[in-house]
């Protein structure tokens, strides 16, 4: 009966994106069905929660999805505790564990370089949240595509969002209300993109005919809404699986 305890993978996660954390959850459920494994889902990620995850004999390691994959103090904590950390959705390399994520800095830089391909000098700027390392490498993108084509980022353009569509509605709001507005928005991550779609609409301006939206993720919100988000493709649900697997 020993031999037949269950083996469990401990998945933290506290993200405010909904639509990110369903596919998250979603790669890590089949991961884990496909290997035989049960998943422990976890919002909080303290010290004590963490100290009594690594003592059960049955938690064979961790998956991190962000921010708590850049949390420092989290990272340290398990460091200790010895057991397996995959990381999702970071470029932080100082930190222990295995990383899975995708080239932030260099998909936003295509992005940025596909909306001033199709003629806008004026494109907003939605940031993330700072507690995630990818926000700022995928603002640095949007940075250096602008450098590229010779043109200027202007501080006015770039808004402080935090990766929900709430945000990115209330940013929207904030960019359309310029005496100069943008004829392009890049949203770091989709629901806020969604959030800029809405705003927009509200303010009666077609998508794409009179302002172009453009978010991150490919998420499930990005087919949901009208019209349809162009995107950065990351298959966050086979990122996942690959963490189980790993």
């Amino acid at each position: 009966l020993r031999s037949k305890r269950p083996k469990l993978i401990a998945l933290l996660i506290d993200n405010p994106s909904q639509s990110y954390t369903q596919s998250v959850q979603l790669g890590a459920l089949l991961g884990c069905q496909k290997h035989g494994l049960y998943l422990n889902l976890h919002t909080q990620s303290d010290k004590p929660t963490l100290t009594s995850l690594a003592e059960n004999r049955e938690t064979i390691g961790f998956i991190l999805a962000p921010p708590i994959s850049d949390n420092e103090t989290v990272l340290k904590t398990l460091s200790k505790l010895g057991k397996p950390v995959i990381r999702l959705g970071t470029e932080h390399p100082q930190a222990n564990g295995t990383r899975i994520s995708v080239d932030d800095k260099q998909a936003a830089f295509e992005i940025t370089e596909h909306l001033i391909k199709l003629g806008h000098n004026d494109i907003g700027f939605i940031k993330g949240h700072v507690d995630y390392d990818a926000a700022s490498h995928r603002l640095l993108g949007y940075k250096e595509a602008h450098a590229a084509h010779d043109l200027k980022t202007k501080d006015d353009l770039i808004i402080q969002g935090d990766f929900s569509y709430a945000s990115g509605l209330e940013s929207t709001e904030a960019l359309l209300a310029l005496a100069q507005k943008p004829t392009a928005i890049f949203a770091s991550n989709d629901e806020m993109a969604a959030g800029a779609l809405a705003a927009a609409y509200k303010k009666g301006i077609r998508v794409p005919d009179a302002l172009s939206i453009a978010g991150f993720d490919d998420s499930p919100i990005a087919t949901a809404v009208y019209p349809q988000l162009t995107t950065v493709r990351q298959s966050l649900s086979d990122m996942v699986e690959k963490a189980v697997e790993l």
